[in-house]
C-alpha cells in the first residue's frame, strides 16, 4: 500500500467506468491494520492515482467536482467520508487510498 500509515484505520478502493454515479463510504473496504474492526472511519488523509482524467465528489453528491488528473499521485488532506464518482473514462482505472480515525459518536452514517 502506498499510504503514510500516519492514522489508525486504512482502506482502499478501484473504481471502473460501470462505478460512474456510485457512491463509496469509507471503510467499507477496510485493509486490516491495528487490528481487523471493519469500521466505517473519517478519511484524514486520501491518495488518489488515475490512468487518465477522472473526476469525483467528496461526502456529498452535490459538492463541487474534484478533477484527479492522469498519473499524477495526488493527496486531499481533508474530512471525508464518502466519495462519489463523477467520470472515469473507459479503460480507465481510478485508485484511491484512504486513512483516518473513526468519527465522533453522534455521527449517523449511511447504510
Amino acid at each position: 500500500m502506498i499510504a503514510n500509515h500516519d492514522f489508525p484505520y486504512h482502506d482502499q478502493a478501484k473504481f471502473l467506468i460501470g462505478d460512474i454515479g456510485s457512491k463509496y463510504v469509507v471503510g467499507q473496504n477496510q485493509v486490516d491494520a491495528h487490528g481487523s474492526q471493519r469500521k466505517h472511519f473519517v478519511s484524514k488523509s486520501t491518495l488518489c492515482f488515475c490512468t487518465a482524467a477522472a473526476q469525483v465528489r467528496f461526502n456529498h453528491s452535490d459538492n463541487v467536482v474534484m478533477d484527479i488528473p492522469a498519473n499524477v499521485l495526488i493527496t486531499f488532506l481533508s474530512n471525508i467520508r464518502e466519495i462519489f464518482i463523477v467520470t472515469v473514462a473507459d479503460q480507465v482505472t481510478l485508485y484511491i487510498w484512504m486513512e483516518g480515525v473513526l468519527p465522533q459518536s453522534d455521527v449517523i452514517w449511511p447504510e
